[in-house]
């Protein structure tokens, strides 16, 4: 097995076993789960999808950018430590914290001070830097970015509208501090 399909295995091993630890309980209201489930199945063929073609750019390049090689590892190990980050500050206070986004209370801390989506976000830079990664290629870059970004939207614009509903006007100075996706970006 070449190193590239070896990692390409770890990684979804990695997020499938995610995806089981952490996914929703029972409780939730059914129609809100459902479009929720919705979302994240968009979200995973975007990024089967996404690095697929990345294996694809790979095949199709003569020339190896280890600019581009670098640069995704380093990018993937920023996106697990937001993401672990943000796990952390949830785990420590409660289960329902990770299932359940009616039980999240708005967090001022650790990776919440920069981010309104850190989970999301800490995802996205694992996705981009796994594509630059795999594909040895700038063209990886925009490619995971259109993607998955557009998959990842309309969830993060779900979550948003229900803490909109949830905490009104605190929510909305709260998230006027924070960057949605990207500090100093989006």
């Amino acid at each position: 097995m070449t190193n590239h399909l070896y990692f390409y295995s770890v990684l979804l091993l990695a997020a499938t076993a995610e995806w089981f630890f952490y996914k929703k309980r029972e409780g939730n209201r059914k129609e809100a789960a459902e479009n929720q489930q919705r979302h994240h199945v968009a979200v995973a063929l975007a990024l089967a999808f996404s690095l697929f073609l990345c294996i694809q750019l790979k095949a199709h390049t003569q020339t190896v950018h280890i600019t581009a090689k670098t640069a995704g590892f380093v990018i993937l190990f920023h996106g697990a430590l937001i993401r672990s980050w943000a796990y952390i500050i949830l785990s420590g206070h409660s289960s329902e914290l990770l299932s359940s986004l009616q039980y999240r209370p708005l967090f001022s801390h650790g990776p919440y001070r920069f981010h309104r989506h850190p989970l999301h976000a800490g995802f996205f830079l694992m996705a981009l830097g796994s594509g630059l990664y795999i594909s040895n290629h700038w063209l990886a870059a925009p490619l995971v970015f259109i993607l998955l970004g557009s998959a990842l939207h309309p969830l993060m614009r779900q979550e948003e509208q229900f803490f909109e509903k949830k905490y009104g006007d605190i929510y909305t100075y709260w998230s006027k501090r924070r960057f949605r996706f990207v500090p100093f970006f989006y």
